[in-house]
C-alpha cells in the first residue's frame, strides 16, 4: 500500500560547526537505502533510539520531506510524479501526528475551529455539516462538548493528543503515521488512547505506521516491527517473533540496554563513506568483517529479515 524503496534523505550541514565536526562532507545521513512496506490494514512499529531516523523516514513517507534517493510509492505511484491533484489526494489519504501535538495545534484556535479547519480545507460542507461532522469525531474520540471552546493551552496532554486524531480523521485517511503518539501520557491515558486508536482502526478500515520507543506496547498491537539504527533498518520481523531476534542491536532494546552505553563505546564509527556496519563499535560480538563490509537485509527465516553478518 505505501512503500519506500531504497529511500535516503540526506541534509547538508552548512553553518553548526559542531555537527560538521562528526560529518567531514557536512552531509547528515538521516535515512539510508530503506526499503519497507506497510500493507493493507496492518500496524507496522517502528523502533529505535532518538537519532536513529525514525522521525525523518515517517516525514519522507508522508511527502513532508523531499527523498535524496529513492523513491516513495502509494498503491504504486511515485510520490515525487505525482501532479497537484495526486499529491493532495494522497496527503489527504496519508495523515502524520507528530509526537509534540503542541507544535501542530494553533493557540490563537478555540478546539471546535481546530476541527472545522481541516474540513474546510478538504471538503466542500457547508457550516452545519461541518458541525455535525465536528460533534460526532469529537463523540468518537470521547472528547467533552464542554471542551468545544477551549484553547490548546487549557487541555491536557490526553486532550491534546485526542483532538490531533479527531483532526486526522475527519479528512478520512486510509494511513496514519504516528511518531510517539503516547509519550508524555500516564499509564491510564497511554492504555486509553491506544485503545481509541485501535478500534478506530477497526471502524475505518486504517493502516498504521506506529514509532514508539515502547517495544512492550509495540509487540503487543503491531503485526511486524522494523528495527532502525543510524538510518538504516537492521531488522524486520513479526511482532509474535521479537523473542528470536537475531541482531544484536535488537536483543539490546529488548533487554533496556541500548540507552547504557559504556565510556569508550564509538558511536560514530559508522564512516562516511558507507563502509562496515554502523553498529560494529557497539556490538559485543563484532568480527573484522563488521568494520570492512557494510552488511544488507537479508531473510533469516520465514518472514524475518537483519542485516547482519552473524546471522
Amino acid at each position: 500500500m505505501l512503500k519506500a524503496e531504497n529511500l535516503s534523505v540526506h541534509f547538508v550541514v552548512r553553518h553548526n560547526p559542531l555537527v560538521r565536526l562528526k560529518h567531514p562532507d557536512h552531509t547528515i545521513r538521516a535515512v539510508s537505502d530503506v526499503s519497507i512496506e506497510l500493507k493493507n490494514g496492518e500496524i507496522l512499529g517502528l523502533v529505535g533510539e532518538s537519532g536513529s531516523g525514525k522521525t525523518t523516514l515517517a516525514r519522507a513517507l508522508a511527502g513532508l520531506v523531499r527523498p535524496s534517493g529513492g523513491q516513495v510509492l502509494y498503491r504504486g505511484s511515485d510520490l515525487q510524479k505525482m501532479d497537484a491533484f495526486e499529491f493532495k489526494k494522497y496527503r489527504r489519504e496519508v495523515q502524520l501526528i507528530l509526537q509534540d501535538s503542541d507544535s501542530t495545534l494553533d493557540p490563537r484556535m478555540r478546539l471546535v475551529e481546530l476541527l472545522e479547519e481541516p474540513l474546510k480545507i478538504n471538503r466542500h460542507l457547508d457550516k452545519a455539516e461541518r458541525q455535525d461532522l465536528v460533534s460526532a469525531i469529537m463523540e468518537k474520540t470521547f472528547i467533552p462538548p464542554s471542551l468545544a471552546g477551549r484553547y490548546p493551552t487549557e487541555l491536557s496532554g490526553g486532550q491534546r493528543q485526542r483532538v490531533s486524531l479527531a483532526r486526522t480523521l475527519l479528512v478520512r485517511p486510509k494511513i496514519i503515521i504516528t511518531d510517539e503518539p503516547l509519550s508524555g501520557l500516564d499509564t491510564i491515558l497511554r492504555y486509553q488512547l491506544l485503545k481509541l486508536m485501535l478500534e478506530l482502526k477497526e471502524e475505518y478500515g486504517l493502516s498504521y505506521l506506529l514509532i514508539s520507543h515502547d517495544l512492550q506496547m509495540i509487540s503487543s498491537v503491531c503485526n511486524r516491527v522494523a528495527v532502525m539504527y543510524r538510518g538504516k533498518l537492521v531488522e524486520v520481523m513479526e511482532s509474535g517473533n521479537m523473542s528470536s531476534a537475531v541482531h544484536p542491536y535488537t536483543k539490546m532494546l529488548l533487554a533496556g540496554l541500548a540507552l547504557g552505553l559504556e565510556e569508550g563505546h564509538d558511536l560514530h564509527h559508522h564512516a562516511e563513506d558507507g563502509q562496515g556496519c554502523g553498529f560494529a563499535g557497539r556490538c559485543p560480538v563484532h568480527l573484522p568483517i563488521c568494520h570492512q563490509e557494510t552488511p544488507f537485509l537479508k531473510e533469516v527465516s520465514e518472514n524475518h529479515l537483519c542485516a547482519c553478518h552473524l546471522a
